[in-house]
């Protein structure tokens, strides 16, 4: 429970301390914070907010595992076919690098973009490849690694599943990026964690989520809300030695007016779910 860590995003429509309290409250020592509106508004953002954010953090005696910009709902997309885009999202991972070095990240989650769907993929494909270098090379100047998670196909038309992530990484070839998994885009792909542990090794990262295979947006549910195998996956990451951090994304809109509760019920299912490990 040491590396279990709460997504702030879930906490939108409440204050970034009353998300750093119920962490506390939920026992958890680590958060990955959310890089995006309302709390963290990048063309507002200063040096003076990330240090005030900062002793928010440090007061309650949390620290961040993980840093994750929004890069899904927002209009910035690596594998943009407009060049003043791609350029203007490359420079918006690095201004968020920036961030997560101020507030003590280890690393920083990215994904792969999307690409017009009237287009061949390989286009879009190459122009991801092109821009996540340029996001790694500014990354390792500020000593973060980076956390690459698949998405969902609803989520973008690039890296969804096993065999895309590992040609992603294979074509990025840097000791600085590893692997993000999402066990609800996980299961929507008919996969396996062990799978992935075959095929990387071990994993950076985990995203621990709930969910149904069907249905639009019928992820990100508490544990308990959804019809996944907590106990299967904590025991393969068991069994595999995964030393990394956990989050929990409870995100889903039937979440956003008590989060609390949600966060309270993900926790205590997963606590239960360690504590029957042994």
């Amino acid at each position: 429970m040491q590396r279990v860590a709460p997504m702030s995003e879930a906490y939108v429509f409440f204050t970034f301390t009353h998300y750093l309290d119920a962490a506390v409250r939920e026992g958890l020592q680590v958060i990955d914070v959310y890089g995006g509106a309302p709390h963290l508004w990048l063309e507002g953002w200063s040096a003076d907010k990330s240090r005030r954010m900062r002793e928010q953090i440090d007061s309650r005696g949390l620290s961040v595992c993980s840093y994750t910009p929004e890069q899904v709902a927002y209009a910035e997309n690596i594998a943009a076919a407009d060049d003043d885009l791609r350029r203007a999202s490359v420079e918006y991972f690095r201004r968020h690098l920036e961030v997560a070095s101020q507030l003590g990240a280890p690393q920083m989650l990215v994904c792969s973009g999307w690409g017009y769907l009237d287009e061949p993929v390989e286009a879009a494909w190459e122009r991801s490849v092109a821009s996540m270098a340029l996001i790694d090379q500014c990354a390792q100047e500020y000593g973060i690694r980076l956390a690459y998670e698949p998405l969902q196909p609803k989520e973008t038309n690039l890296v969804t599943d096993l065999p895309s992530a590992v040609r992603m990484l294979n074509d990025l070839s840097s000791d600085n990026i590893g692997i993000c998994v999402d066990t609800v885009a996980m299961a929507v792909a008919g996969e396996t964690m062990d799978q992935w542990f075959d095929a990387f090794g071990t994993l950076q990262h985990l995203h621990l989520n709930d969910g149904e295979t069907h249905g639009y947006l019928a992820g990100h549910l508490t544990w308990g809300d959804g019809s996944l195998p907590l106990a299967e996956y904590l025991g393969e990451l068991d069994r595999r030695d995964y030393a990394g951090y956990i989050t929990l994304e409870p995100l889903n809109l039937r979440y956003r007016h008590d989060p609390d509760a949600a966060l309270a019920q993900g926790v205590r299912q997963v606590r239960a779910a360690i504590e029957e490990l042994g």
